[in-house]
């Protein structure tokens, strides 16, 4: 990991940029889930605070659990990015992607 390359968050103005074509994106369908339940919750922690999920999961009974990190160094993006690779992974291997 010491050579792997690293993700440099822009500045400020370029943060919201990436943003605003995100939005764009996910207005147009881009980030669309078909087949899939899209669920969001908020689930308290236990050092207090909360903690945003997002769940997707196939109409079929779920086989297994998969934990998705999404990208972006807490700056930029969302867990939404991920919901094409998300969506495909549940319909087509019977998980519940969180």
């Amino acid at each position: 990991l010491r050579y792997a390359p690293r993700f440099r968050a822009p500045d400020p103005p370029g943060r919201a940029m990436i943003q605003g074509l995100l939005h764009a994106g996910r207005r147009m369908g881009l980030h669309a889930a078909p087949g899939v339940d899209v669920q969001s919750r908020r689930v308290s922690l236990a050092g207090g605070g909360e903690a945003g999920l997002r769940i997707l999961r196939a109409a079929a009974a779920p086989r297994a659990l998969y934990i998705d990190f999404h990208g972006g160094g807490w700056c930029i993006g969302s867990a939404m990015m991920d919901d094409p690779i998300n969506a495909r992974l549940a319909r087509e291997s019977g998980l519940v992607v969180v």
